[in-house]
């Protein structure tokens, strides 16, 4: 067994994380290194404007980078991790809460220039997906490290409805997230008869 996939099954076991996260240890190890890696590291923002001013946010935030950033910035990575995969479940939600209230708060849209509002029906991963995810990373951080690493994005979800039409919309942003990739469509809808085909949709460039 290779040396480093022995001490990240060592420190697995002492964890006392089981055979799960020992199974996750091995099918790291036979993953190609380019696997490793995600395309686009930090967070990115979309936002989706319909008829009537309902614009969407769709968020995919890497959870280790900006709790680390926020919790233990002095850390390591595998420091950091090593202390939120080993955090009570109780204790871990409570910390996570804490976290995506502070973006709740801040994460604004704003109409036209002016309207300024706050998105609703916020749509979040359990902290139990964010703790597996900071889990399976960390087993990749020791099973191969100096590795090109990146957390794993995961989806967030609000929307809000800005009343009076839009003619332009922009997002204000949260500090906690750092550089954020931020894209702006409004898609093209139309109903599709059963069998039938589609109105051209332009797809080019102009």
């Amino acid at each position: 067994m290779p040396r480093a996939l022995g001490t990240a099954c060592c420190i697995a076991v002492r964890r006392g994380w089981g055979v799960a996260v020992l199974a996750i240890a091995l099918s790291l190890l036979m993953m190609p290194r380019a696997a490793w890696a995600h395309d686009l590291p930090g967070a990115s923002a979309t936002l989706v404007v319909r008829d009537g001013g309902f614009v969407e946010l769709r968020l995919q935030l890497p959870w280790s980078e900006l709790l680390h950033r926020q919790w233990m910035p002095r850390a390591t990575p595998e420091q950091f991790l090593t202390v939120m995969v080993n955090q009570p479940p109780a204790a871990f939600a409570k910390r996570l809460l804490a976290v995506q209230s502070l973006l709740e708060r801040e994460l604004r849209v704003i109409g036209n220039g002016t309207r300024v509002q706050p998105f609703t029906r916020w749509r979040w991963p359990s902290p139990a997906e964010v703790q597996n995810a900071m889990r399976t990373e960390l087993m990749a951080r020791l099973a191969m490290p100096g590795a090109d690493h990146h957390a794993e994005r995961m989806l967030v979800q609000a929307e809000v409805r800005v009343p009076g039409g839009l003619a332009a919309v922009q997002l204000q942003t949260a500090a906690i997230l750092g550089p954020t990739l931020l894209t702006t469509y409004r898609p093209i809808e139309q109903w599709v008869g059963v069998g039938a085909r589609s109105a051209p949709v332009p797809v080019g460039r102009k």
